[in-house]
């Protein structure tokens, strides 16, 4: 369980990071994320990205921290997912944003 859940840190890492820098608000703080303790790191990621309202409340009444920590990495993954697809086409978007 302890390597599973290390494995999850990384990953969590890894995908907020990815985020954050798609959305261009990556920051120095997030170079901290790998010091968190898992809980610290679960709860943090929760509070700071914008999820659903119906993925904060799956989020909240999962009582196992283990079990969080793996809800949270399946909705990361959708958005990393979401983001990797958007970048493909980004090329695409005009310098402008008023002219789309």
């Amino acid at each position: 369980a302890r390597c599973e859940t290390r494995k999850n840190s990384r990953l969590l890492v890894r995908y907020f990071r990815e985020i954050a820098k798609a959305a261009d608000s990556y920051t120095s703080s997030l170079g901290r994320l790998q010091r968190l303790d898992y809980q610290t790191l679960v709860n943090s990621i929760c509070a700071w990205l914008n999820f659903s309202i119906y993925e904060k409340q799956r989020l909240l009444e999962v009582e196992d921290l283990r079990q969080r920590g793996e809800s949270v990495l399946e909705i990361l993954r959708g958005h990393v997912y979401d983001v990797r697809l958007i970048s493909q086409f980004r090329h695409l978007q005009p310098e402008d944003s008023r002219f789309n």
